[in-house]
């Protein structure tokens, strides 16, 4: 599971789109394409979105992933995903959050 938020409480740099991968370019159209199917997420589009790593996907198993599978579409897939306020009041109830639904 992944949970994401649009705010960069870590400062991190915000890759241009030119040095994104296949598959990462692939994956961001078909967000982009479901994006523009719910109204409700409309000012979700086009935004860049920040990975708080629940269950350790995006730092333990995505770098194996990218080195050894960078075109394989079936290693690429994405998890269930969770939209998150992840401003700076809220990173405590969050991180607990995460914890008790990855035990």
């Amino acid at each position: 599971m992944f949970y994401v938020s649009l705010d960069n409480i870590h400062d991190v740099a915000i890759e241009n789109l030119e040095s994104w991968s296949y598959n990462k370019v692939f994956a961001n159209e078909k967000i982009e394409a479901f994006i523009n199917t719910q109204p409700t997420f409309s000012h979700l589009k086009g935004k860049p979105f920040h990975v708080w790593d629940a269950n350790h996907y995006f730092q333990a198993w995505l770098p194996y992933v990218n080195d050894v599978h960078p075109n394989d579409e079936s290693w690429h897939a994405c998890p269930t995903t969770w939209v998150i306020n992840a401003e700076t009041r809220n990173q405590c109830y969050l991180k607990t959050l995460m914890d008790s639904v990855n035990m």
